[in-house]
């Protein structure tokens, strides 16, 4: 019967420890990592915003950005609805609108790519997948074809990222 006891005293212990919840004090880094011509980019200090739209009180524009002034990527989402966990593209206009850009940096001469993409051939196209969003964080992942510099005629294929922004404001 000691014995009986004893391996019940064990398992229960082995339970115990098991099923406590171990918390992480890693702290949360905010950035927008992007697959950019097949290698991987991360643009550090995330942030987001939702704020009314000044021209129209019924639209909300949530920004989502990563960089520094001359290295950057951005989401820019207009919707006459609230945000919440979703998927928006590039293709659709109602309820909602979103651009992407990314300025690049390139010895002293900003290049500007975004989706309107050359008058022929493919266009670009990108899904954003919000995973979570709360008072204060958003996440999400994106997938699509390439960017386009409409000025020196150039892309550059972006082809997914994932992205962890703190809110401001």
């Amino acid at each position: 019967m000691k014995n009986y006891l004893a391996i019940l005293g064990i398992v229960m212990t082995s339970m115990f420890f098991a099923s406590c919840k171990k918390s992480s004090t890693e702290p949360v880094v905010y950035s927008f990592k992007t697959k950019i011509d097949g290698a991987w980019v991360t643009f550090s200090d995330a942030k987001f915003t939702i704020s009314p739209n000044t021209a129209d009180p019924a639209i909300s524009d949530l920004l989502i950005n990563a960089g520094t002034e001359q290295n950057n990527i951005s989401i820019f989402i207009q919707s006459a609805v609230s945000y919440a966990a979703g998927s928006f593209n590039t293709t659709d206009s109602i309820p909602y609108s979103m651009q992407i850009s990314l300025f690049k940096d390139e010895n002293n001469y900003l290049k500007v790519f975004g989706i309107a993409g050359p008058a022929t051939g493919t266009q670009p196209y990108y899904v954003v997948n919000i995973t979570a969003i709360t008072a204060t964080e958003i996440r999400g992942t994106i997938t699509g074809n390439y960017l386009y510099d409409n000025y020196d005629a150039e892309s550059i294929n972006l082809t997914e990222g994932e992205f962890v922004a703190v809110k401001t404001q």
